[in-house]
């Protein structure tokens, strides 16, 4: 590991602790001289938030990986956050079992870093999200100690669940050093049908896919430059042979009015990596990426006013979990389209950049205006992260200014 490391232009000193309690050691003296610590897993997500501006120490949590309890049997798993995604899905895939969260790019991607920025991809319409499978977490708090939620079997929470805090807080409440899991079992057969859709039929896909009597685990809107539509609905399935049959052959049925051209039955030796696939035409090695939510019956339309938007952008929208995710076309700075693209998101709606280069990261862009709720997250950082150690100004309630004091 190379001594030093860039974070947003700052070059830090880096450290790799091999155990939580040396990941505790880290913080306890870094809280001691007040100096801030930058997270790093896979680093697929260097360039979200709002940039860094104080000096600190790059914490990689790689070298965290070990598995510490696996009872197949209970479906849970207990292991370290700095875990590959690739590898962690390896062991369950041994017992039969898997975590089906569809991460982009899962051999550079940490668990840690997933749960950190709250990772997602197609079949969240089925399975859910990533803190919908925490059930257990050890964390360090900004005291150098190792604080644990939750437990080991899927029943044993009473009260406030203290882990989901730390999903999609960006490592602002502090390192994750342990995660317990519960799994599912890997299903038999997979399947996904392309469905290039005639013009203007990609709103009618998306309200046929909410009521479809196949019930997929999956229903995703693609728009890729030079395709042969303009819109490609990608529907998976998953579950035993007989019954994936009848769902491929009824979906089939169902959206065939609407198909430009022939359906397409996805090849199986392609199948079990589809979902990943999909999640990474949004989630490139570099470029800016725009992510957007709202309701689920207003998905479509919001996706197709990004496309008109951005002519030659990737587009991915989920039609059944309200969000679309597009990868900005080269030379183009989307921020002045994000407030329009709020307006038409409607009410509770958002819009802003995932990944965006440093000159673009402001708080607005990258977090959408200031909501009521960040009051809250705002509480909450202050009493778990009084000093402002933690990935400070990544999200706009923990801004620690240059000077180094807290804001």
């Amino acid at each position: 590991m190379d001594p030093t490391f860039d974070i947003d232009g700052l070059d830090l000193d880096a450290v790799a602790p091999e155990t939580p309690e040396a990941l505790a050691q880290v913080v306890l003296a870094c809280r001691a001289s007040g100096q801030p610590l930058y997270w790093v897993g896979g680093g697929r997500s260097l360039g979200a938030g709002i940039p860094a501006t104080v000096p600190g120490t790059v914490v990689h949590m790689t070298s965290l990986d070990r598995v510490i309890d696996y009872p197949a049997r209970d479906m849970t798993i207990t292991v370290q956050a700095g875990i590959r995604v690739s590898r962690l899905q390896e062991i369950l895939a041994r017992e039969r079992q898997t975590l089906p969260l569809d991460i982009p790019w899962p051999d550079k991607a940490t668990l840690g870093g997933v749960l950190a920025c709250n990772v997602s991809g197609s079949r969240r319409l089925a399975h859910g999200t990533p803190r919908d499978f925490v059930i257990g977490l050890t964390v360090v708090d900004d005291n150098g100690k190792l604080t644990r939620s939750g437990g080991r079997v899927v029943k044993n929470v009473a009260g406030y669940d203290m882990a989901k805090l730390h999903v999609g807080a960006h490592g602002t409440l502090g390192p994750m050093a342990q995660v317990t899991l519960k799994v599912r079992p890997l299903p038999p057969v997979r399947a996904w049908l392309a469905i290039p859709l005639k013009a203007g039929m990609h709103e009618a896909a998306a309200a046929r896919a909410h009521g479809c009597a196949a019930r997929p685990v999956a229903f995703d809107l693609l728009a890729l430059p030079g395709g042969p539509a303009a819109w490609t609905a990608m529907i998976g399935f998953e579950g035993e042979a007989p019954a994936v049959a009848w769902q491929v052959a009824r979906a089939k049925e169902e959206f065939r009015d609407l198909a430009h051209v022939q359906i397409i039955e996805c090849q199986p030796n392609s199948v079990d990596a589809m979902a990943t696939r999909l999640a990474e035409r949004t989630d490139p090695p570099s470029g800016a990426v725009a992510a957007l939510g709202c309701l689920p019956s207003r998905t479509a339309g919001l996706a197709a006013r990004v496309l008109a938007d951005m002519p030659g952008a990737v587009v991915h929208a989920l039609p059944g979990s309200g969000v679309v995710r597009a990868v900005v076309p080269e030379g183009k700075d989307p921020r002045g389209l994000l407030p329009g693209w709020r307006d038409a998101a409607g009410p509770g709606g958002w819009a802003r950049l995932a990944r965006a280069p440093r000159p673009w990261r402001q708080a607005d862009s990258m977090w959408g205006p200031a909501r009521p709720e960040e009051a809250i997250s705002a509480a909450i950082a202050r009493e778990m992260d009084p000093d402002r150690i933690f990935n400070p100004n990544r999200m706009r309630h923990n801004t620690r200014l240059t000077d180094g004091k807290p804001s």
